[in-house]
């Protein structure tokens, strides 16, 4: 399977997917009732937000949320994120 994978170059779409299906496992359950939408495009996870205040909290951990959403897709698939 492993290699079919990597045969059609699956990892990336896979990652990004397993990302937006464990997004509320990720950042718990009040930051996902908060997540109006996520979309990932050029590497960038955009978030669309309810909250000015659950934004602000997500921007002071971008970093470590940047590693853990990597770690969670099995491959680097996210460079920035960005908050709206």
């Amino acid at each position: 399977m492993q290699r079919y994978i990597k045969a059609y170059r699956l990892e990336q779409p896979l990652g990004r997917a397993r990302i937006i299906n464990n997004w509320s496992e990720i950042v718990g359950a009040m930051i996902a009732n908060n997540t109006d939408e996520l979309n990932i495009v050029n590497r960038k996870l955009y978030v669309k937000l309810k909250s000015s205040i659950v934004r602000h909290e997500l921007m002071m951990i971008k970093t470590p949320l940047i590693e853990r959403l990597n770690e969670v897709a099995g491959v680097k698939v996210i460079d920035d994120i960005i908050f709206q």
